[in-house]
């Protein structure tokens, strides 16, 4: 079972909202990054030594079509062959402009 961490979010009516994330993972692991909202898979992403070349991914995922709504988002930790599969967080925060 992945770690799921999980809150809830008001995104406003006409401003735009983003989930803004850095994730990162040992040197020699990978792992799934997936997010949710409202029960919806909004991003998937490998974190990896492609995508987190210098151990961290940054990424701003979109929640701007939920406008107007009380949602849950939750954050995956999936786990993909089970060596050296933790996650490690610097940013999990929402952003309006």
């Amino acid at each position: 079972n992945p770690c799921i961490l999980r809150a809830p979010v008001s995104v406003s009516k006409g401003r735009k909202t983003f989930l803004n994330i850095s994730a990162g993972r040992y040197p020699e692991g990978d792992w799934e990054l997936i997010v949710r909202a409202a029960g919806q898979e909004v991003f998937r992403s490998m974190v990896d030594a492609n995508t987190a070349k210098e151990g961290w991914l940054d990424k701003e995922v979109d929640l701007s079509r939920f406008a107007g709504q009380n949602i849950i988002v939750e954050v995956l930790n999936e786990a993909t062959g089970w060596h050296y599969e933790h996650a490690f967080w610097q940013r999990l925060e929402i952003i309006e402009q």
